[in-house]
């Protein structure tokens, strides 16, 4: 299955109020430079996105890689984390179909979306560096060490 190109997800967003199924009422927030706020990785770009209402402030992750079983893992993932409160989750939700793409060389036009509330601070891989007890590449690449170095971390909060 082909996923969307970033430009592709870029275009959509900017027509947001027809692109989004439940959240068309979301709108995408600019920089100073006018242009989005978005950020990308392997497999997904995030854009920043405000409810104009409310002025509260989400991430909006879409898919730019197939991943096997990723619906099941990401319903599983939101009905696990539902009941859990805790000042270091936040609530997410996994949107199938949730934002349309128009694609002329695509089979599908309807992309899942991860909503999320919006974060600010330092990425994960920048904070566990700058907190792992021992930076080294064995202590960054083993994930038990990393989640005890997350715990001491948050604990010595």
């Amino acid at each position: 299955m082909n996923y969307s190109l970033i430009s592709e997800y870029v275009s959509a967003i900017r027509s947001v109020e027809d692109n989004l199924k439940r959240y068309s009422h979301l709108r995408p927030v600019l920089g100073a430079d006018g242009m989005l706020v978005m950020n990308s990785g392997n497999f997904a770009v995030v854009f920043k996105m405000q409810n104009p209402t409310s002025g509260k402030i989400y991430a909006m992750k879409c898919f730019t890689k197939h991943q096997e079983n990723r619906d099941e893992s990401y319903k599983l993932i939101v009905d696990e984390l539902e009941d859990v409160h805790s000042d270091y989750i936040i609530p997410i939700q996994y949107l199938e179909k949730e934002l349309f793409v128009d694609l002329a060389t695509a089979d599908k036009t309807e992309f899942p979306v991860l909503l999320m509330d919006w974060v600010d601070g330092i990425t994960l891989d920048r904070y566990v560096r700058a907190h792992a007890r021992v930076n080294d590449s064995y202590t960054l690449k083993n994930p038990i060490r990393v989640c005890r170095s997350l715990r001491n971390a948050s604990i010595n909060m």
